[in-house]
């Protein structure tokens, strides 16, 4: 019995572990998050929401997936330009349009 409440505590302390010491989130780095600015201060970004008009929804949604596809499009750029490792393994799909 002492055996068994042993081995449940010591699965759950391990269970409550955190990252492993060393090992670096590569979201959190300042590379990353030079590239993030970067994309969010592209011409081409800038220049899509300058198209939004507010006053109709289809055009917004149009306009949001226009700046998302361009800020994609230039943070993952920066993110070869640096030798980083791109986000994700799937090509992020396009949305269809009718």
């Amino acid at each position: 019995m002492t055996r068994l409440a042993l081995l449940l505590a010591a699965l759950l302390l391990a269970g409550c572990g955190g990252p492993v010491a060393g090992q670096r989130n590569l979201n959190d780095s300042p590379e990353v998050a030079a590239c993030r600015g970067e994309a969010r201060r592209d011409p081409g970004v800038i220049a899509a929401n300058r198209g939004m008009n507010f006053q109709n929804q289809n055009n917004m949604d149009r306009v949001r997936a226009e700046v998302a596809e361009a800020e994609r499009r230039t943070f993952n750029a920066c993110l070869r330009r640096k030798g980083l490792p791109l986000p994700g393994g799937v090509e992020a799909r396009g949305l269809s349009r009718f």
